[in-house]
């Protein structure tokens, strides 16, 4: 009634797969993993320019705050009622810098005019140095004032991005938010 079929395998002939059969596959991975990664790591590195953008606003938006109660600006994020999970705000008004991991926000006296917003990966805490002391910077947001009374005033309430080594994420800012 019910037959078993069976594939019968010739004497002399293994049921696995061949040296070349794994060849070409592993080909085929190499070649998707070579496509792949590098559009991952300027997935990774556009999150974390977006993500210092909104740190960098964040912060700009607490100075122009801190402003409109103390008639002039904050000389560090001490004074601004600001936190940001995972990063070391400087006490110093002197200093007044903000690093985290991928980042260094300097926010400069007032009447310096403009926040700077570094974005170096990994590198941030250190700032934005490598072992070899040389300065690793990927790109940099300036915010100018609102009430810039330095030099900067014909710039008052505008952003600036610069590129240092990527000039991926230049272009990615200009297309997106119009610089």
């Amino acid at each position: 009634m019910n037959k078993i079929y069976q594939k019968t395998i010739p004497a002399g002939k293994n049921a696995g797969f061949t040296l070349m059969e794994l060849l070409v596959v592993v080909l085929i991975i190499g070649i998707l993993a070579a496509v792949a990664v590098p559009m991952y790591q300027k997935a990774v590195l556009k999150s974390q320019a977006v993500l210092l953008f909104q740190m960098a606003e964040k912060v700009q938006q607490a100075q122009e705050m801190y402003y409109l109660a103390n008639g002039t600006y904050s000389h560090g994020p001490a004074n601004l009622d600001i936190t940001f999970p995972d990063c070391i705000m400087s006490t110093d008004d002197h200093e007044g810098q903000i690093k985290c991991k991928d980042w260094l926000i300097t926010v400069d006296h007032g009447w310096r005019g403009a926040l700077n917003a570094v974005l170096c990966p990994g590198l941030g805490q250190h700032n934005c140095k490598d072992a070899n002391n040389k300065n690793k910077y990927q790109m940099a947001i300036t915010f100018y004032y609102n009430h810039a009374y330095s030099y900067f005033s014909d710039k008052a309430g505008t952003k600036a991005v610069n590129c240092y080594t990527n000039k991926f994420l230049c272009e990615f800012f200009n297309s997106y938010y119009g610089q």
